[in-house]
């Protein structure tokens, strides 16, 4: 956002990279939920696979409206960082304890906004600790995997104000609606899902 902001001729680019990032959510999400809790996974595998295939999509638009001469922002970044690490690992930890204390005091609904909210600062956390609750069957399936997409939901909502806070109005608006398209073809399969029940 900052990039596209300083430079408006690398606002495809930039949109571009915003959406890649999201394939990214969505492939972590797989990774963490399959490994933490497989039966859960099963459900979830079909809105993950077509949020994140709707994501790539619309970053190969993204970069079909790139102009040649443009690059993506130059992102030079430690690949692991020690310290992201370190606050997923507490967030986990943290996230875990609150939401079964909420889920023995105020029941599922409890366990489930408490992870919600959580999710605006980090989804992955929120739904390690969703896989968790699924784990000690404090939560059903259904409500496991509707959290985890409500997770999903809630830190897109972050994205959305980083991204108008950071960028300009248009790349605010063009990496929204691509976020807006993602999370729809995600919920609509889940939809599907259900009422097949797959």
């Amino acid at each position: 956002g900052t990039k596209a902001k300083n430079d408006p001729t690398t606002r495809e680019a930039a949109v571009m990279t915003a959406t890649g990032s999201t394939v990214a959510t969505f492939l972590q999400m797989a990774i963490l939920v399959a490994t933490a809790r497989p039966p859960l996974f099963a459900v979830l595998a079909p809105p993950l696979a077509t949020g994140a295939l709707a994501a790539l999509g619309y970053m190969i638009w993204a970069v079909l409206r790139v102009k040649a001469g443009d690059a993506p922002p130059d992102v030079r970044k430690r690949v692991v960082s020690v310290r992201a690490a370190i606050v997923f690992a507490v967030l986990v930890g943290g996230i875990t304890l609150l939401s079964s204390a909420v889920a023995q005091e105020l029941g599922t609904s409890g366990a489930v906004v408490t992870a919600a909210v959580a999710a605006l600062a980090d989804t992955h956390a929120a739904a390690a600790s969703t896989a968790s609750l699924h784990a000690a069957s404090r939560l059903g399936t259904d409500e496991a995997a509707f959290t985890v997409l409500l997770c999903l939901s809630t830190n897109t909502g972050t994205k959305i104000v980083m991204a108008f806070a950071s960028g300009t109005r248009l790349y605010g608006r063009e990496v929204t609606l691509g976020l807006v398209i993602v999370l729809t073809v995600a919920w609509i399969t889940w939809g599907i899902v259900r009422a097949v029940g797959i």
